[in-house]
């Protein structure tokens, strides 16, 4: 995230959709069961909204692609 160049990345709602891009990249990408992914959704889920509220969480349901070779 922090290579991200503020040209492309110009909103609130763009931040969280890469802050969950990285997020889902990183961690759940190794889960094998699928009872993990639900219960790491749920998790992620449930943080964003008491920590930053509903209109957060309504942010990082839809999943963006963030790749350099696209520019």
């Amino acid at each position: 995230m922090i290579g991200t160049l503020s040209t492309v990345i110009d909103s609130e709602k763009e931040t969280m959709q890469l802050w969950i891009h990285e997020v889902v990249r990183v961690l759940t990408d190794r889960f094998i069961d699928p009872k993990d992914k639900e219960w790491f959704d749920s998790e992620v889920n449930g943080l964003v909204e008491q920590k930053l509220g509903r209109r957060h969480k309504e942010m990082i349901h839809r999943q963006s692609l963030f790749v350099d070779f696209m520019r």
